[in-house]
């Protein structure tokens, strides 16, 4: 015997599921009906059987009216998938299902589909179908149809068609070796794996005959079973049911598994592939000794005893003959190496029928839930055992009771599975527990965000719903191990919902209530830096032990605030319960106020860019311009906290004044001030001006303001900023302020004087500092102008007083604006992750890997994407399909030359527009006809609704037919709307065609 080579000994993990079984549209629910019993094969519906009767209303003697059935198999998510509908069409049902759970799986691995790794493999295989014969019945049976139906439409395109649609770079491969294809196919992509050359594979495969459920006439000599139920070893047995379905599995090298922290499911140790060769009577009979020559050959090369395993999934298809046959190879293989009557012999067929080229992979998927949920099923429908087999020559028994099947210290537990084809092609594999996972550490977060998203709010309200099912079903699952999965192992559509939970519970209490998702406005984001009078005692102390970076940020800012105003501010970040009246009061003086909020404001905007959150424009208020001054290279950390801590003492000395925030239009602020000594500190709004002056003429003013019954609000201020009150120090900071490298700014941000565009000769001149200092703050013109380069609001500091004043302004504008620190959260981790949560509802791209780095949270397996069908067969959907698919009636095509079309999918943000003229409605009726929808809009683009180059071909012969002038397949991809390209049509129709001006 020759030494295993050591690649062949790599065990591979399966990381992820995805199937869609008879009565099981997921992976769970099949388990649930293993354990519990259920037979999925049922009677066929009665419209079905009384198709199959003769005039008379006779049966054939030998019909049974049984089968398997898949729900929905009509349905495909054409938008989701970017395949159009004619494309879909095209499309044999088995290679759109396999698509589907390919998806599925790398979902349940807790990764998009595009990031399962670098190279992804693809390896499947499907049953044989007529749909070829459908597609060319109704599209027709040109050279060109041919070619799609071929290349597009039908089974042997699937997996190649998996790559193209995910961009999956691994090697592609179909396969058919009959019943044991889905084997063979994790054969190969394990292969591949242990060779290094792909990172990741998703393999399995599906089966699928339209129509379904059209029962069968039984016959003595054939494999189908003569009452519709599998008894694989059963004395009665004497046939299988073919079973309908698609599982895929999603499988990684077990050491980059554990490496990358994917939730493992079970472990392949090894794959035993053969043929029989001519051991055997014919080319479609079994072969016991080809049969336990592969099983061998699995054990072997990879180094394993047989020995090792305690339950065995057989091929079982319930045939007189097939069954005595496996028993005979398994015997071979395992007699004498058990003791009598110990080890399991299962078959999943009586359960979901035979599966044909996805049989293999359904028992794998049975087996893999069973050594997870520590249960090995009963196999139905075995009563007597079949006298032909010799049960009493070797260890196996048929389990009639489900048996517990726990871990043991001892050694892991091991499964095998047989698959084996007509034509001779055996597979034999073998699976092991999954290795428990690490302990896992404290979780430092007290909340957790989890973002939902899809292409439309019915799927983020379906996608709630689900998870907060599967929550309430396994309360055990860790809150972040539900934020990083749905965070990093899901993509990211534009209709988007963000939840902030601090427990499992919570979250699916949460999720449970009706939800309202969000359309993307844009991914550009504005900081709004607040000033004097946000301040307060704690600022960022909770966020501080989540982030050490911004610890390490404010800790700097801190060293200097205390160089510069002599007072340790750490006080004040961490006051003592004692003396919080006392530190209050002296966080609120304006010497140690300014500085603080610099340091606080600066650390937390540094931070939002650590998350990928970075400004494209910036506006502070008042004091928060010099932290936008700061971030757009104006001045250093250092020379900004130096003047603030100057101005703010140098403010403090003056006598004491105060402000007053009057909430009317701008006329009602004049009347009021008529005669008093007082001055306009800031516009904040077309609704709210901000007053300032002396003590005496501030109590005046909000005397004559009570008298008329004008709201105002008296702000919590020691000083009357940005009034005249301040003239007396306006030399004494200019000079200060030359003293100060400025230079010119770097990034845009607004000015508090103009309520425009910083220029370069106002930030670098000391004037306009002293300026800043005394004139108001125009911070409803800084919002004006901010709206044109912006879509969302953040508002940089604590408290939300910035998102107050704006939210009027963005309202009207269409803006999103968000705090950073709101007071009222019941924590500062809950606030800011709602601000992460409004940031990414809004379409900015945050990045949710970095905030979730510190997380001990682990990829699971949760609901997948809750696809959105669209009807993409060729019969009507209220039409009755019996046996023998015929092409649908003239009466029910929506067109003569055609398959009927399908209503154009709502796509969010780009409503229909119709199509103006004769130019523009032929182009759209033409585009619309060749992509398999109506109406088809003006403005919709040929590409993004499915396109392709072989639609191309169609568009340019069908339209240089229609206009008589000749259409390139350039003009058709540039130009890729009829709103476009009937205006390029109109101009050669002129006469005019610009292709040849130059």
């Amino acid at each position: 015997m020759s030494t295993p080579n050591h690649l062949s000994l790599e065990p591979i993990a399966i990381v992820g599921v995805g199937a869609r079984l008879p009565g099981a549209p997921r992976a769970d629910q099949f388990w649930k009906n293993l354990a519990a019993g259920v037979e999925s094969i049922e009677r066929i519906p009665e419209e079905m059987i009384a198709s199959r009767r003769d005039p008379q209303g006779r049966l054939p003697p030998t019909f049974v009216p049984r089968g398997t059935f898949i729900p929905d198999t009509e349905l495909f998510d054409c938008g989701l998938f970017g395949v159009s509908v004619r494309d879909a069409k095209l499309m044999d049902p088995q290679q759109r299902l396999f698509i589907e759970q390919c998806w599925v799986a790398a979902e349940d691995a807790g990764y998009p589909i595009e990031r399962l790794g670098q190279r992804v493999g693809v390896y499947g295989g499907a049953a044989p179908s007529r749909h070829v014969l459908d597609v060319l019945e109704n599209f027709g049976q040109d050279s060109t149809t041919m070619f799609e139906a071929l290349a597009i439409g039908s089974t042997n395109a699937m997996a190649m068609r998996t790559s193209h649609l995910f961009d999956l770079r691994g090697e592609s491969i179909y396969l058919h070796t009959a019943c044991s294809t889905s084997l063979v196919a994790i054969d190969l992509a394990c292969r591949a794996l242990r060779l290094g050359r792909i990172d990741a594979a998703l393999a399995g495969a599906v089966a699928l005959w339209i129509p379904q459920q059209v029962g069968y006439e039984h016959m003595d000599g054939m494999i189908q079973s003569s009452d519709g139920h599998v008894r694989a070893f059963d004395a009665r047995a004497d046939g299988t049911v073919w079973g309908f379905g698609v599982a895929v599995v999603a499988l990684k090298r077990l050491d980059h598994a554990l490496r990358d922290g994917d939730p493992i499911r079970a472990v392949i140790r090894a794959v035993g592939v053969n043929n029989d060769g001519a051991t055997k009577q014919s080319f479609a009979a079994p072969s016991a000794a080809g049969q336990a020559e592969v099983i061998a050959l699995a054990y072997r090369e990879a180094g394993l005893d047989p020995r090792s395993v305690s339950f065995l999934e057989a091929h079982g298809t319930g045939t007189s003959v097939g069954d005595p046959i496996e028993v005979a190879g398994l015997n071979q293989v395992f007699g004498g190496l058990h003791p009598p009557r110990s080890l399991p012999l299962g078959s999943v067929k009586p359960n979901i029928g035979h599966l044909d080229p996805a049989a293999g992979v359904a028992s794998l998927l049975k087996v893999t839930l069973s050594l997870q949920n520590e249960l090995i099923p009963a196999t139905l429908h075995f009563e007597t055992p079949n006298p032909k087999i010799e049960f009493e020559r070797g260890p196996f028994f048929v389990n009639q009771a489900p048996l517990p099947w726990p871990r043991q210290a001892s050694a892991p537990r091991r499964a095998a599975i047989n698959s084996f084809g007509v034509g001779g092609t055996n597979a034999h594999l073998v699976v092991e527990e999954a290795p428990l996972p690490a302990p896992r550490p404290a979780d430092p977060m007290p909340y957790h965000l989890v973002t939902l998203s899809g292409r439309s709010s019915g799927v983020v309200q379906r996608m709630a719903t689900e998870l907060a099912d599967h929550l309430h079903e396994h309360p055990e699952t860790a809150l972040a191990d539900v934020a990083l999965t749905r965070n990093l192992g899901r993509r990211h559509f534009d209709v988007r919902r963000a939840v902030v939970a601090g427990s499992t519970s919570e979250l699916a209490r949460l999720l449970a209530q009706p939800l309202e998702p969000k359309m993307t406005t844009g991914g550009r984001v504005a900081f709004l830096f607040p000033g004097q009078g946000a301040q307060r005692l704690g600022m960022l102390s909770e966020l501080l032990s989540l982030d050490p970076e911004l610890a390490r940020d404010l800790e700097d800012a801190l060293a200097l605030v205390e160089r510069y105003t002599q007072k340790n501010p750490r006080r004040w970040l961490n006051p003592a319960t004692d003396e919080r009246a006392a530190l209050e009061l002296e966080l609120a003086e304006t010497r140690y106020t300014q500085p603080m909020l610099f340091a606080v404001e600066y650390s937390l905007a540094r931070a939002w860019s650590r998350w990928g959150v970075n400004p494209v424009a910036s506006l502070g208020h008042s004091v928060g311009e010099y932290v936008a001054a700061c971030l757009a290279g104006v001045l250093r950390p250092t020379e900004a906290i130096k003047l603030l801590a100057l101005r703010g003492a140098l403010i403090q000395g003056l006598p004491r004044g105060a402000m007053l925030a009057i909430h009317g239009s701008g006329d009602l602020a004049g009347e009021l001030a008529a005669g008093l000594a007082v001055d306009v500190a800031a516009v904040n709004g077309p609704e709210q001006t901000v007053l300032s002056g002396s003590l005496e003429a501030i109590d005046a003013l909000q005397a004559r303001a009570e008298a008329r019954g004008a709201p105002v609000t008296r702000l919590k201020t020691s000083h009357a900023f940005h009034s005249r009150m301040l003239d007396p120090i306006l030399k004494a900071f200019e000079a200060e302020v030359q003293k100060v490298n400025l230079k010119a700014p770097q990034q845009p941000y607004i000015s508090n004087l103009s309520g425009d565009w910083i220029r370069p000769e106002e930030a670098t001149s000391p004037q306009y500092w002293a300026d800043h200092l005394r004139q108001p703050v125009r911070f409803a013109a800084g919002l004006n102008t901010l709206a044109s380069a912006s879509d969302v609001w953040l508002e940089v500091g604590p408290g939300e007083a910035l998102t107050r004043l704006a939210a009027g302004a963005a309202r009207a504008a269409g803006k999103v604006v968000a705090a950073s620190l709101p007071p009222r959260a019941p924590h500062e981790h809950a606030g800011f992750l709602g601000a992460v949560g409004q940031l990414y509802e809004a379409g900015v791209s945050v990045d949710l890997e970095k905030l979730s780095h510190r997380s001990p949270g682990r990829r699971v397996s949760l609901p997948a994407y809750p696809f959105e069908g669209q009807w993409c067969a060729f019969y009507a959907p209220d039409e009755v399909r019996t046996l023998g698919p015929a092409a649908p009636t003239e009466a029910k095509k929506a067109r003569p030359d055609g398959p009927r079309l399908e209503p154009r999918p709502e796509v969010p943000g780009q409503p229909y527009v119709a199509p103006q003229g004769p130019e523009e409605t032929k182009i759209a009726e033409v585009m619309g006809r060749l992509l398999g929808i109506e109406p088809y809009g003006a403005s919709d683009d040929l590409l993004e609704f499915g396109g392709h180059s072989l639609v191309v071909v169609h568009v340019i012969g069908e339209l240089g037919r229609a206009f008589g002038v000749p259409i390139t397949a350039r003009e058709v991809l540039e130009l890729r709307t009829p709103e476009q390209l009937g205006q390029r049509v109109k101009e050669k129709l002129s006469g005019k065609d610009p292709g040849e001006e130059s």
